[in-house]
């Protein structure tokens, strides 16, 4: 049976979160095809009629109900946690290996680091995001 790893208990994370987390970044790829039906006008947007009247906008109203979807807080988390912790190469690769589900040993083009050093940087990965969401 598998142990939950130290690294993510001493930073106070237990089992439960952990799980959370990875149910969260599994979201990924549904959160960005949303975004980008959102973005293409393929997916109505709520429409706001309170308060007084206002010249209609689309674009800026567009712009704004994008930025405020619950969909593109959750991409923007998982991009720049992994971001924080890696170098671009390879936060593109922990990207898919928490969204994707891909091991290292699985990608075509493996990232310019050995597995462990790789599947640390994953669990840092975990620990930036849960900081990240808590504020």
């Amino acid at each position: 049976m598998r142990t939950h790893p130290d690294r993510l208990a001493d930073a106070g994370i237990t089992p439960w979160r952990y799980a959370e987390l990875r149910a969260k970044c599994r979201q990924y790829r549904d959160d960005k095809r949303a975004l980008a039906r959102a973005r293409a006008g393929i997916i109505d947007r709520p429409r706001r009629h309170r308060g007084p009247w206002k010249q209609p906008d689309p674009t800026g109203n567009a712009a704004v109900n994008i930025a405020a979807m619950r969909e593109q807080k959750n991409v923007r988390l998982i991009e720049q946690s992994a971001a924080a912790v890696a170098e671009p190469v390879i936060a593109a690769a922990i990207i898919r290996y928490v969204a994707d589900g891909v091991p290292y040993n699985r990608m075509r083009i493996k990232p310019p680091c050995g597995r462990n050093q790789f599947y640390v940087l994953c669990l840092l990965f975990y620990i930036e995001l849960d900081a990240r969401m808590d504020n």
